[in-house]
């Protein structure tokens, strides 16, 4: 649904969440009568970039919630049937970078899809080979990506500058992420 022109959303609302849902802390509504889909988004600090765990947390956030395969989207998509799509994503940022995961769940299921969207969030680990492999070619393959284009590469160093990274760094990181195990994540 959209909002009629020259009209806002009804009441916002921040509450506290509920003590028994695990990961829960403070939430914000917002009203949108008649809306047929509820748009979902957990924020939360990530981790520090210069924390040698670093390559086993990445590959995590993609078994977790950074590809079409992963645990967020399965449980939401595929076993629940609440969204079309899922999705966890970490962004970088001098010092601590930021988690965020989504979706857009139908209106009926807002309640219960975030339940489970807190549960896999605070339950994450214990990942088995298959996620593990899988995590890691779906970061070989965005890397790869990244460095299809000559202004794609561009984009990738110029982002690694403003944020003090080596550009060249993220060879070394691939190497690691190669590296990883379950254990690592």
């Amino acid at each position: 649904a959209e909002w009629p022109t020259g009209e806002t959303a009804g009441p916002v609302a921040a509450v506290e969440g509920p003590g028994d849902v695990p990961g829960a802390g403070r939430f914000l509504l917002v009203d949108m009568p008649g809306a047929a889909q509820s748009a979902i988004r957990v924020v939360s600090p990530g981790y520090a970039y210069d924390d040698p765990e670093v390559s086993g947390m990445k590959l995590a956030g993609v078994a977790l919630g950074g590809s079409f395969t992963s645990r967020l989207n399965r449980r939401l998509r595929a076993e629940k049937g609440y969204t079309y799509g899922a999705w966890l994503g970490i962004s970088p940022a001098r010092g601590m970078s930021t988690l965020s995961a989504g979706a857009s769940v139908r209106t009926d299921a807002t309640a219960d899809a975030l339940v489970d969207m807190l549960h896999l969030l605070d339950t994450a680990g214990d990942f088995t080979d298959v996620e593990v492999e899988k995590a890691r070619a779906q970061t070989l393959a965005d890397a790869v990506g990244e460095a299809s284009t000559r202004a794609r590469l561009a984009s990738v160093f110029a982002a690694r500058a403003r944020r003090s990274w080596d550009p060249v760094g993220q060879g070394a990181e691939l190497a690691a992420a190669r590296a990883a195990d379950a254990a690592a994540m």
